[in-house]
């Protein structure tokens, strides 16, 4: 497969996403790194935040967002932490074990996101009262 080199406004955006979802999560480099499996090189992510390397590697960010609990595109900023954290505590009230359905959210594009946002709110909307009616009726279990 033919790897297309990172673009310069592409790598820059990725950069500046990377340092705010480590201030928003307080990681540091070294820790973040040694955090990954198998471990990232701190200097392999030094050098991309620094501007020394034109491309981190979408290998060592899966590697990194392993590491921290989220997907490679909370970190890259293809989705804000708000939204993915809003998509995480549905699911969670849904089925908190279904990682599987979070990562495959998390990885649609950009314009599709919202939609699965909004039937995921549509459908806990739905629910929400089903339940309340039985709690009050006493027949919840």
């Amino acid at each position: 497969m033919l790897k297309m080199p990172m673009q310069k406004d592409d790598a820059a955006e990725l950069r500046a996403n990377i340092r705010h979802f480590m201030e928003l999560t307080k990681l540091n480099v070294n820790e973040w790194c040694r955090r990954a499996a198998p471990p990232v090189s701190p200097s392999t992510l030094y050098d991309f935040l620094n501007g020394n390397s034109g491309d981190i590697g979408h290998g060592t960010l899966k590697r990194l967002a392993r590491a921290a609990g989220v997907t490679v595109a909370m970190i890259s900023g293809e989705i804000s932490m708000d939204d993915a954290a809003h998509t995480m505590q549905l699911i969670a009230r849904s089925n908190p074990f279904d990682t599987e359905m979070m990562e495959t959210i998390m990885s649609l594009p950009k314009r599709q996101k919202p939609l699965v946002l909004q039937l995921l709110k549509s459908l806990q909307a739905a629910a929400k009262p089903a339940k309340e009616k039985k709690i009050m009726t006493g027949r919840m279990k």
